[in-house]
């Protein structure tokens, strides 16, 4: 995939590179520490030392996976935004049909409600129409992130509803107050 220049925004789209990888599990953990908010039990992590070295390594997988796709902005010679996803196919009792799970995208702050992520989103079009022949992108988000209304900017439109029940020690732990949800 060649580089694309952005209209005056002095930003690059482009594949992640193995060379990217430092700085996607920096910008990574600024993407949990924002999320950590909206649900501090479902994104409870392990040790941070462990849960980087985690991210690291499937990052590193999925820069090398022919069936993801991890595009990167950058600024100079940093990475300022990603977007990463999964192809796949629907269930196979329905029409098969190639989709496209958005799993993580994030945009540094200083650079959010400047179109980055439509940069990011317009050349993931491109390509899962001209090259993967993807008929559906999908992602899940949290109710409570703000990133929904760029979603819905790009035509993104709610469909269904993730609906999450605690079970166990923790839901004990959320009638006592002691996590958050």
């Amino acid at each position: 995939m060649a580089t694309e220049p952005s209209t005056g925004r002095g930003l690059t789209v482009r594949r992640a590179r193995p060379g990217d990888l430092e700085q996607l599990v920096l910008l990574w953990r600024q993407f949990h520490t924002s999320h950590y908010r909206y649900d501090r039990d479902y994104y409870r992590l392990k040790p941070m030392r462990q849960a980087l070295a985690a991210t690291r390594k499937h990052y590193a997988v999925r820069i090398a996976d022919r069936n993801a796709v991890f595009l990167v902005a950058v600024e100079g010679r940093r990475v300022v935004a990603f977007l990463l996803g999964t192809l796949g196919f629907r269930p196979p009792v329905m029409p098969r049909t190639r989709t496209f799970s958005l799993n993580a995208a994030f945009v540094l702050p200083r650079l959010r409600g400047r179109g980055v992520f439509s940069m990011l989103f317009a050349r993931l079009r491109r390509r899962l129409l001209r090259r993967r022949r993807v008929k559906r992108v999908e992602l899940l988000v949290d109710v409570h992130n703000p990133a929904v209304t760029a979603y819905e900017h790009l035509g993104f439109r709610k469909l269904h509803y993730k609906m999450i029940q605690v079970l166990g020690t923790a839901r004990r732990q959320v009638r006592r107050g002691q996590v958050e949800g």
